[in-house]
């Protein structure tokens, strides 16, 4: 049903040039191996990996290929920026997406690059992204095969949605948080691994180890089960509100260079938060002479 209702809103919403209201709660940002299985109405599924040869290995059936390199790419010599947002737009549109479709996403990295490419689908304003839970791996534990067949040309979609200003994040948007930060008004979370985030191991590029000032440590890989798949949505709630990560507050992700953020993005948008990533992230802010860092455990 709840599928149902999301492919509803989107067909209704379709060829509407004007950015869609920002959904609260989503839990359909996530979808299962046996739902997709059962089938999606208007659904696309894409596999976003850093190279080909992870699709031509094996992927779900008629999945379509997007290289990570269409949602991740060094601009201003910060690696992993969101290409100009035309250009991504046109190449989801190569792969055959349009306003209505529903975009299933999954792929390499552990989910980080299926979660890269749904926070590119937000800051185009296309509101039917959507992740598979466990990506492959998860799509063969429920029985489910794999094709190693190119699907062959598709036909090209058209995406008339507005850019969503709402999701990305600048160095000066963040500066600006950091009073509200401290004040417990605003939260920004670190997806980094803990010793880059005190610094002991600064990370490729970081010029000056640390976090920024009044960040909490929410390391993305943690969100996550052994087998890949998302922790339950009660225990994402509990470990995100216990580091002060609610809503009502302005929430801003962060990592090193935007891709792990984008993980800890998803998390967020589904516990219906509000979400902005810091697409240059620490890797940009560090670079910064004048902007604070702070080294340590502490927020």
């Amino acid at each position: 049903m709840r599928f149902f209702l999301l492919a509803l809103t989107i067909v209704l919403l379709g060829g509407c040039a004007a950015t869609a209201p920002r959904p609260a709660s989503l839990p359909d940002i996530v979808v299962s191996a046996d739902a997709l299985a059962r089938g999606i109405d208007g659904a696309v599924v894409v596999h976003v990996a850093r190279d080909r040869a992870d699709y031509d290995a094996g992927h779900v059936p008629g999945a379509r290929f997007l290289p990570l390199s269409a949602v991740a790419a060094e601009r201003g010599g910060v690696p992993n920026m969101l290409p100009p947002l035309a250009d991504v737009r046109a190449s989801f549109e190569a792969l055959g997406v349009s306003d209505g479709s529903h975009v299933v996403l999954y792929g390499d990295l552990g989910g980080l690059a299926a979660a890269r490419a749904l926070y590119a689908l937000d800051a185009i304003g296309h509101p039917g992204g959507a992740v598979l839970d466990g990506g492959l791996a998860a799509w063969q534990r429920a029985g489910q095969g794999v094709s190693m067949a190119d699907p062959g040309a598709v036909r090209s979609g058209s995406i008339t949605t507005t850019p969503d200003a709402r999701v990305t994040a600048t160095a000066g948007d963040v500066r600006a948080l950091l009073d509200d930060t401290e004040a417990g008004r605003a939260a920004l979370v670190d997806a980094r691994p803990r010793d880059q985030y005190t610094g002991e191991t600064p990370g490729g590029g970081v010029t000056r180890p640390g976090h920024i000032p009044g960040a909490v440590s929410l390391f993305w890989e943690e969100d996550l089960l052994p087998d890949g798949t998302l922790r339950p949505l009660e225990d994402l709630r509990e470990r995100y509100a216990s580091a002060g990560v609610t809503p009502g507050k302005t929430v801003v992700t962060y990592c090193r260079t935007g891709v792990q953020a984008s993980h800890t993005y998803l998390v967020a948008r589904l516990l219906g938060l509000q979400p902005r990533l810091y697409d240059g992230s620490f890797y940009d802010w560090s670079t910064q002479t004048d902007f604070p860092v702070r080294p340590g455990p502490q927020p």
